[in-house]
């Protein structure tokens, strides 16, 4: 993943975070809460709804239940877990910086 985010940027990231998110809440909605599905889709749906996509993966860290979704998956797969925990913790503070840049 991190390949293809360097390959291919940004629009990858949000095309694979929206996706990805509506796929994994959708194959996890029998053992996640009918409130915690619906939300999630709601969110989802928001974000799509409003077109602005160069925030769009920060955007969607914010939705709690897309992250309850991404943890029980991962808990099933640990070593997973340890990988996109690391993913995550590196491209979190490169968008950053990067919205950083663009904004000053």
């Amino acid at each position: 993943m991190l390949f293809l985010w360097l390959l291919a940027g940004d629009p990858l990231i949000n095309t694979v975070m929206v996706l990805g998110s509506g796929y994994l809440l959708w194959q996890l909605r029998t053992q996640l809460s009918l409130v915690t599905v619906i939300y999630g889709f709601c969110a989802l749906g928001l974000i799509l709804a409003s077109g602005g996509t160069w925030s769009l993966s920060r955007i969607a860290y914010g939705i709690v239940s897309l992250s309850v979704a991404l943890g029980v998956l991962l808990a099933r797969y640990p070593r997973w877990g340890y990988a996109t925990m690391g993913f995550l913790l590196f491209y979190l503070p490169v968008s950053l910086f990067g919205l950083l840049n663009t904004c000053g």
